[in-house]
């Protein structure tokens, strides 16, 4: 199995690259003491699993990443000489594909672009003394991540690989057209390999983990029907600072300019514990009888009208959403992007197909399916080829 990971050292990049036990480390650093400490260092704690690759030369490093991109680490010294040019790889790396990186610095990564430092595969290190023995702690830190990294990056490779096999060769058989080609191939396979994922999913003996029906960060640039939003100057801790959509995605997307929605509708959010007492009630449980019943009271779609929700770890707490207690928000009160700054901001999406779950949950209290718009002209040509 090849595992990649990169770490950025003061001037100095170090790229790693994973067979099982072997890994690759590129090291960039334009000080050569510090490159042989660094160097030492790394193969002391691995020893014959790894494989040290230096640059000395900023610009040569850029040029090995850009074409490989392939490494399980970066340790990475922003100067070389007294110019800063470490910032190119940084953004350059951020960019096309972010990998662990170290910073490892004398000076202050002040130039760096402040909103990318707290990412987890970010972490800076002041160059000085012991510093080259944090580097390398810092590595094995990164290494479950690596792991996990690489089976994500093999899997999405197989199942593309595989789509596209078996897709084209039936694509190419029943269109003549190159450009309908093109367009008709990009479409099928960008289905067949979401389906193909989602298909994955039904093959596992291990069941699904309750919030693994998140997708985080939120999908999409417009809305989503079961997107979450929040209250953006309210308490995250609280359910009652949280909404959830309900308005069909499609009557959220601009098309052709336009969008069949004037107002976004939502439930909000209550506590768990308000859920519960809603279940004890309704079933009349004591505490035993609600211990024993709710797993299998969990698989509902819905509850007198509530919907459980499960807590996201330091994203969303536990709570329920009351499909009978909504509101109507205006499309300019909701921020879309980490950017924007407005009453509501979008924190995560939820997958399918436990957001059509959510729309029936509602349906079977209120209404009627959306559909998305559909190219209707063209399918009537196919319908009648000759206008008849």
């Amino acid at each position: 199995m090849e595992l990649v990971f990169n770490l950025t050292y003061h001037g100095l990049i170090v790229g790693v690259k994973m067979n099982k036990n072997l890994f690759r480390l590129i090291i960039i650093e334009d000080d050569a003491n510090a490159l042989e400490r660094i160097t030492s260092e790394v193969k002391k704690k691995y020893k014959g699993d790894v494989k040290i690759i230096p640059y000395s030369v900023f610009t040569k490093a850029i040029d090995y990443i850009s074409q490989e991109n392939q490494f399980d680490a970066v340790i990475l010294d922003l100067f070389e000489g007294g110019e800063i040019r470490g910032k190119d790889i940084y953004e350059l790396i951020w960019k096309n594909g972010l990998v662990p990186i170290i910073i490892h610095t004398a000076r202050e990564w002040e130039e760096l672009d402040p909103s990318t430092l707290d990412h987890p595969f970010i972490q800076c290190i002041s160059k000085g003394q012991g510093s080259d023995l944090k580097i390398v702690e810092t590595i094995e830190n990164f290494r479950p991540f690596i792991l996990a990294l690489h089976n994500v990056h093999e899997e999405i490779s197989k199942t593309e690989q595989m789509v596209i096999k078996e897709t084209a060769i039936q694509i190419k058989k029943s269109v003549a057209s190159s450009i309908a080609i093109n367009d008709i191939l990009v479409r099928v396979i960008r289905r067949r390999l979401a389906a193909q994922f989602d298909c994955s999913l039904l093959h596992t003996s291990e069941p699904l983990k309750a919030w693994e029906q998140y997708i985080y960060p939120p999908l999409n640039h417009d809305l989503l029907l079961g997107d979450i939003l929040k209250i953006s100057d309210a308490d995250p801790k609280s359910p009652d600072s949280y909404r959830i959509i309900l308005t069909a995605s499609c009557d959220m997307q601009v098309f052709s300019g336009k969008r069949k929605a004037d107002k976004v509708l939502v439930s909000r959010c209550i506590p768990f514990d308000e859920f519960i007492q809603v279940v004890k009630s309704r079933y009349k449980f004591t505490d035993e009888k609600l211990k024993e019943n709710l797993p299998q009271l969990l698989h509902e779609t819905q509850i007198s009208g509530i919907i459980p929700l499960p807590n996201f770890d330091g994203i969303l707490p536990p709570m329920a959403s009351n499909l009978k207690r909504l509101e109507l928000l205006n499309f300019e009160e909701i921020s879309q992007t980490k950017e924007e700054k407005k009453v509501y901001e979008r924190i995560i999406s939820i997958d399918s197909p436990f957001r059509e779950n959510i729309s029936w949950a509602f349906m079977s209290i209120y209404g009627r399916p959306g559909l998305p718009e559909r190219d209707v002209d063209a399918w009537a040509k196919e319908i009648l080829p000759n206008g008849k």
